[in-house]
């Protein structure tokens, strides 16, 4: 996480705070996750990786739609994402 909040400091652009609020998430720092994966999704980017990370987000903070809709949109462009990212999203769909 400390490396991301670095990186903020001289980019600011929408793929270092999906990782500023990947690795919040990760510490369980969930309200400033969310806040910084919202601020990556409004830049309108198409990006299967920023949708998984926005869905799981969402999904830890216990806001299962939202959390759906980003997994709905990952899916739709999952030829971007790992392997285990694709397993990982199927899994998660299917339990939403």
């Amino acid at each position: 996480m400390r490396l991301a909040e670095q990186e903020m400091e001289t980019r600011r652009d929408v793929f270092t705070l999906d990782a500023l609020a990947w690795s919040q998430a990760a510490a369980g720092r969930l309200p400033e996750a969310s806040s910084n994966i919202t601020k990556a999704l409004a830049e309108g980017t198409q990006d299967a990786r920023l949708f998984y990370h926005a869905g799981s987000i969402a999904r830890l903070a216990g806001r299962k739609s939202d959390a759906r809709r980003w997994f709905v949109q990952a899916s739709a462009i999952k030829q971007m994402l790992l392997p285990s990212e694709r397993e990982e999203l199927a899994q998660q769909l299917a339990i939403l």
